[in-house]
């Protein structure tokens, strides 16, 4: 599907008990947890994305590059 979910939100790392034990997997518990709150939920168009190529490597910078301002790479 050429479709993106968006979400805006905040989030945090929580490590309350009552959250982690609710994740526990095979009897044991996560260290910490991201919590979510979304305050809006939409599907956008894929075509930004794709033309984006983020998943192309010579769109890769190496860790301490800061990539110029309106181009989206991922930091190998």
């Amino acid at each position: 599907m050429d479709v993106t979910f968006r979400i805006r939100r905040n989030a945090k790392i929580t490590s309350d008990p009552k959250i982690l034990k609710s994740l526990e997997i095979n009897g044991k518990e996560p260290n910490s947890a991201i919590v979510v709150r979304i305050k809006e939920a939409f599907q956008h168009c894929g075509k930004a994305l794709i033309r984006l190529n983020t998943w192309n490597l010579e769109n890769r910078v190496t860790k301490g590059t800061f990539p110029p301002p309106g181009i989206c790479m991922l930091i190998t």
